[in-house]
């Protein structure tokens, strides 16, 4: 059985760990882990108020000794409110995600020498677009496959999604009935881009011969296996940097997405593109178009990519 990447299960499960040798630090480890793949403080703190209490009771039984969950440190709670990009900004970070752009300043070495910062990778270039354009969450992304991507149609499959589970990158399919399961169009300029993307993939594929783990995925690494989602989070801080914006969560490019689209479409068609369960009975029985979808995206897409 898959235990959530948060449960306090997992802290167990995936060292199996004896609860008399749970100490304070591999508490915190677990901890420090939650906040690496992105979790929110609130989520960390309200995970590790049930660990907390399920050792609280181990104590109660004398299982244990002493609750090893008391003397750690927690993230700090923040204001965590979406922060959304304008056209602007989001226009600038899609160009430091393709290389074009480099807004970080260059450094002076001991030497007084100037250098540039090493040139941020746009292996996941890709990933950042269609996070923009389609309002996708990072793991629904990351799972995409090209089995999803209907090319004569021009649209793409979102039905699975990669997540971090006890420590293991771990891919899962969405069940019939989830909302996040939908189809969604894709603008031509960023089909042409899976398709350039899809040659360099099937070079890499070649260059590694046996030596690639194949999955069907579009967004590996260079041996064929899921991209891990912190390791994607890792880029995406130096990208940020690389387009001068300060903090910003990734999920926050889903937030973007929704914003922009609201300023040329209804909230119905939004809730159908990110995938949201209707709110109300009569926004159940409402079928949102395809066409519609594709009316919206790809008008998006054109202004996310337009030259200022």
């Amino acid at each position: 059985m898959h235990v959530p990447q948060g449960h306090p299960e997992g802290l167990v499960r995936a060292g199996k760990i004896r609860l008399d040798k749970l100490t304070a630090a591999r508490v915190q480890g677990w901890i420090n882990t939650l906040v690496d793949v992105g979790q929110s403080a609130a989520t960390v703190r309200n995970t590790y108020l049930r660990l907390r209490g399920m050792l609280d009771v181990a104590v109660r039984y004398r299982l244990i000794t002493a609750n090893p969950a008391k003397d750690v440190d927690l993230p700090q709670l923040t204001n965590d409110r979406p922060r959304v990009l304008s056209l602007a900004e989001a226009r600038v970070l899609l160009r430091a995600a393709d290389g074009t752009i480099d807004l970080r300043k260059p450094y002076t070495t001991k030497n007084n020498r100037t250098k540039n910062l090493p040139k941020l990778g746009t292996r996941y270039a890709l990933v950042y677009h269609l996070l923009l354009a389609l309002g996708l969450r990072r793991g629904e992304g990351l799972g995409l496959s090209w089995d999803d991507v209907d090319w004569e149609a021009s649209t793409v499959q979102v039905r699975r999604q990669v997540q971090v589970v006890t420590l293991k990158v771990v891919v899962s399919e969405y069940t019939k009935t989830d909302a996040g399961r939908r189809i969604l169009p894709i603008a031509p300029p960023l089909l042409e881009r899976l398709r350039a993307y899809r040659r360099n993939q099937d070079e890499e594929r070649a260059l590694m011969g046996s030596g690639w783990n194949e999955r069907g995925l579009i967004f590996v690494t260079k041996n064929g296996t899921p991209v891990s989602p912190p390791n994607l989070l890792r880029h995406y801080r130096m990208l940020l940097a690389c387009a001068g914006q300060g903090p910003l969560r990734l999920h926050d490019l889903r937030h973007t997405c929704a914003t922009l689209l609201g300023e040329r479409t209804s909230d119905r068609l939004i809730a159908a593109i990110l995938g949201h369960t209707p709110g109300t009975v009569t926004a159940r029985y409402t079928k949102v178009t395809l066409s519609q979808m594709r009316e919206a995206l790809e008008g998006l897409y054109q202004e996310l990519t337009a030259a200022d």
